[in-house]
């Protein structure tokens, strides 16, 4: 019987590409697969290794992660994505998934027991890249805070969707937040936060 592929990879349209996210996104509860948006074709090759080279890494990971409650099996998705629904979150969202490297655009959806395992094992960026355990946590701990979704993800570069920050506070907190994992933007950066849809993070 022949092995399940890595990965549905799907060519889209570039302007096309938000939209069918969230068609595929839609369909993950029936498939356990979670789409992510790829925008560079070498970043789509080298994938297909980086899954693999992670898998026994990433069965390692300790899944309970400290002041966060215990994932029991495969969440539901919410019906609509986080952060769409804020005023412009379309336009600002499209505008994150434009990269200096984009080069085409590939919905991909890979097997995973949450959604955020998929940027935990892809991103492989330089050495300020924190190790996969590390964005598992964080993409983990802002999921339950701010429902984060991975929306797309490079070699070295990803977006989340989130529910908008409302207030000066939280972009503060948040603001330290994304410095810890990311080294960008501290709290002098935060006001920006504030009904964003989207946050990107890129490492060199």
């Amino acid at each position: 019987m022949p092995s399940e592929p890595w990965a549905v990879v799907e060519s889209v349209p570039p302007s096309e590409a938000l939209t069918r996210w969230v068609e595929a996104r839609s369909r993950y509860d029936s498939t356990g697969r979670w789409p992510v948006i790829v925008r560079n074709s070498e970043d789509l090759a080298r994938f297909e290794g980086r899954w693999e080279e992670t898998r026994e890494e990433f069965e390692e990971v300790d899944l309970g992660i400290e002041g966060l409650e215990p994932s029991v099996g495969r969440e539901p998705v919410p019906p609509r994505p986080p952060g769409l629904d804020a005023p412009n979150a379309e336009a600002i969202v499209a505008s994150f998934l434009e990269t200096p490297r984009s080069d085409g655009a590939w919905i991909v959806s890979l097997p995973c027991g949450e959604p955020a395992e998929v940027p935990a094992r892809l991103l492989e960026g330089g050495d300020l890249c924190p190790p996969p355990e590390e964005h598992f946590e964080a993409l983990r701990r802002w999921k339950q805070t701010h429902g984060a979704e991975p929306l797309l993800v490079g070699r070295d570069t990803l977006v989340l969707l989130v529910r908008p920050v409302q207030s000066i506070d939280e972009a503060r907190r948040v603001a330290k937040e994304r410095f810890a994992y990311c080294g960008d933007e501290g709290e002098e950066e935060a006001e920006r936060f504030v009904g964003l849809p989207a946050w990107s993070f890129w490492w060199d």
